[in-house]
């Protein structure tokens, strides 16, 4: 009996090591990304259907790259504060919502054909409420949600 359990449990560790082992990313694939991203840290790559998606942080930025197969970028999203927001786009926030403060921003890139289209959900608070703010292509903005904060 005690032969068996030793046994099963080889057996158990071997399937499990193997059911985790993750696929290598394509070489010319990790070259693409190393050319774009040359000062990536915290790098996470994962294997989806169509895709492989990267996770990592550049310059304190937390982002997340889609890739086609073919190694061609489809997204971008970029998640940062407002010191990172470029400053029209803040100036134009801080015109248009003068009692509110700019909390976070997600930066949302996404390529279609030869055309990159960008655009931004900004997070805004008052004292009362939590906003958030998308600006499309066209540089026009609306209040998508709206929370009250917790008291």
């Amino acid at each position: 009996m005690k032969k068996f359990f030793i046994l099963f449990c080889s057996l158990l560790m071997g399937i499990a090591s193997f059911a985790f082992t993750q696929k290598p990313i394509d070489e010319k694939l990790l070259q693409t990304f190393k050319t774009s991203f040359p000062t990536a840290e915290e790098v996470n790559w994962y294997e989806a259907k169509d895709t492989y998606i990267v996770s990592f942080k550049e310059n304190g930025v937390r982002t997340r790259a889609v890739y086609e197969r073919n190694g061609k970028l489809h997204n971008l999203t970029r998640s940062y504060n407002d010191s990172n927001l470029p400053y029209p786009i803040q100036l134009r926030i801080k015109q248009t919502y003068p009692d509110k403060k700019i909390y976070g921003v997600v930066e949302m890139t996404t390529n279609e054909g030869s055309l990159s289209i960008t655009e931004y959900n900004i997070k805004l608070e008052d004292e009362k409420n939590w906003y958030t703010v998308q600006m499309d292509r066209e540089g026009e903005m609306k209040i998508i949600e709206k929370f009250k904060k917790a008291n």
